[in-house]
């Protein structure tokens, strides 16, 4: 099954926001970042089953999914399949508060 990749308004700005970060001490590692951020978006594109399925309060959060990007297993992609789409909702490094950001 082979899905298109849609990224919410916040999820370019959380891709932003890991890039500056990571760009501040080492331009490489923000470049590399990124793309193995494309490579897991291709991975989860190709079987947009793959993640997990995250358990929310939020019923608008009923069925999303999780997968990390791959070589940082503590950044994780939060994504919808829908009608053959990806929805990319959020991109969020396990140290933030997760739960609150995405029931906010």
């Amino acid at each position: 099954m082979r899905s298109d990749a849609f990224l919410r308004p916040q999820a370019l700005l959380d891709l932003e926001q890991i890039f500056i970060y990571l760009a501040e001490n080492d331009l490489d590692a923000a470049d590399r970042f990124l793309l193995s951020f494309e490579n897991s978006v291709k991975l989860i594109s190709g079987q947009p089953n793959v993640g997990a399925e995250a358990s929310f309060e939020n019923p608008q959060l009923q069925g999303i999914r999780t997968w990390p990007v791959k070589g940082h297993k503590k950044v994780l992609i939060f994504y919808f399949v829908a009608n053959d789409r990806l929805d990319i909702v959020r991109v969020l490094h396990t140290a933030r508060d997760i739960r609150g950001i995405l029931e906010g």
